[in-house]
């Protein structure tokens, strides 16, 4: 009786033994399978968005546009519509030359936020892009423009864009119309005031021509930037955060990089600049 008694207390202790490892172990598993919560999801989500947003910034910033594009996909997968990463991405495809993939994100961007001007700004700039003809449109670019400008009638890049699609067109009263309208709003602009010389220029009047070319001239100038001041753009290092690259540039190069406006020989090299000009805009008419 007595070893029965002993017998069945063995048998209990291991059941209950094996109950215990059981339940510890069911344990185990459920915690090991169960799934995180949807707010862990969507805040893993967040951080990873915004660690792709921010390597891309670091490329683009530095120069590195291949992998700032590539940086800018990866933040646009986990969140497909952020303004900023939609207008950044356009550009650095843009500057690879990838102008299908530009035009995809500027399109979104518009679609994203209509009120915003960004988006037309810079399929504008895509359309008005001497060095592709597939893109090509300066009707659709003059649009585009025009809506951004009526998005925004204080930016006067849309106003200087208008001025230079009328001057391809021929029309040059309305050319000079917007582009008195970007002197009037912005008395540094160097390509407005080297247009407006060539609009004289080209009609006769080589005095209105130099004073306008001559303005442009000393606003070309480098202005050295206060210390300890950052202007609008720039970058502790020196950088534009979104500098001009080297796409599209075929048109605007001929408003850089103009003489001193003390060079004793400025009347020849501005002939020479508007007689170039006057070339390029007859053979892309």
């Amino acid at each position: 009786m007595k070893r029965i008694a002993v017998v069945l207390s063995v048998v209990f202790v291991l059941l209950f033994a094996a109950i215990t490892l059981f339940k510890g172990r069911s344990s185990e598993d459920v915690a090991q399978t169960e799934p995180a919560s949807p707010e862990t999801t969507d805040r893993e989500l967040v951080m990873e968005f915004w660690q792709a947003y921010r390597t891309a910034t670091q490329y683009r910033t530095a120069g590195s546009i291949q992998e700032a594009a590539a940086e800018y996909g990866r933040a646009l997968e986990l969140n497909p519509d952020h303004e900023d990463a939609l207008y950044y991405a356009g550009s650095m495809h843009f500057e690879l030359g990838q102008f299908h993939e530009a035009e995809e994100a500027w399109r979104h961007l518009t679609q994203v936020n209509p009120g915003g001007s960004r988006g037309y700004s810079r399929l504008g700039d895509l359309y008005f892009c001497f060095e592709q003809r597939d893109f090509f449109d300066p009707a659709s670019a003059q649009e585009l423009f025009e809506r951004a400008l009526e998005i925004n009638s204080e930016e006067t890049g849309p106003l200087l864009r208008l001025g230079q699609i009328a001057l391809v067109r021929g029309d040059a009263k309305r050319a000079a119309e917007y582009l008195d309208a970007v002197t009037a709003s912005n008395f540094k602009s160097v390509p407005a005031y080297f247009f407006k010389g060539h609009l004289a220029w080209r009609s006769g009047d080589f005095a209105e021509a130099e004073r306008q070319f001559r303005l442009a001239t000393l606003h070309d100038q480098p202005v050295e930037p206060v210390e300890g001041v950052l202007s609008e753009g720039d970058t502790r290092s020196g950088k534009a955060i979104l500098a001009a690259m080297g796409q599209c540039q075929s048109f605007n190069a001929f408003a850089a990089g103009l003489p001193d406006p003390d060079d004793p020989d400025l009347q020849s090299k501005m002939r020479q600049r508007y007689s170039e000009l006057t070339a390029f805009l007859e053979r892309s008419r």
